[in-house]
């Protein structure tokens, strides 16, 4: 089979090259090397996504491009929170959303209804709702429910880490 070549990529499946544009669809929340703290199902399976430890004020990256469709300064027990709808495209076409948790107060960039870039910075990490320390908490939903980030999430050797 003769290897296919686009954009500095090459690939010998269609597979392979459909991953590899996934993973250029979506992005890591946060730059640099990620530890990841609770994973989801933590707290006896009440846990929905992943907590991110980082810098108070660290710069959080959308996912994946989309329609922020919450973005408030209070939303329960998450604090400072955005929600948002994505236009990756998925094989099946299921819905998928980015929950971003317990940012800080005043570092939200984007209002509802405004469109965002896959990589765009959306707020700064921060310690409001329910927290204890500084960290991004991030959801993944399809089909309005909860999912495994890490198996959404592109791997990455700076996404590599342990619980």
């Amino acid at each position: 089979m003769t290897p296919l070549a686009r954009d500095g990529y090459s690939a010998t499946t269609l597979q392979e090259v459909t991953a590899i544009q996934s993973d250029r669809d979506r992005r890591w929340p946060l730059s640099g090397a990620v530890v990841i703290g609770d994973g989801i199902g933590a707290r006896d399976g009440a846990h929905m996504g992943i907590d991110l430890p980082a810098a108070e004020g660290a710069p959080v990256r959308a996912a994946a491009s989309g329609t922020i469709r919450v973005s408030r300064e209070d939303h329960g027990g998450y604090g400072v929170a955005i929600i948002i709808d994505h236009e990756v495209p998925e094989p099946t076409g299921e819905r998928t959303s980015t929950l971003y948790a317990h940012l800080s107060f005043g570092s939200r960039k984007f209002e509802e209804g405004q469109h965002v870039s896959a990589d765009e910075v959306i707020a700064l990490v921060g310690n409001t709702g329910r927290s204890y320390g500084a960290h991004l908490h991030f959801e993944v939903h399809i089909n309005d429910r909860p999912s495994d980030p890490l198996a959404w999430l592109p791997d990455t050797i700076a996404a590599r880490s342990v619980y």
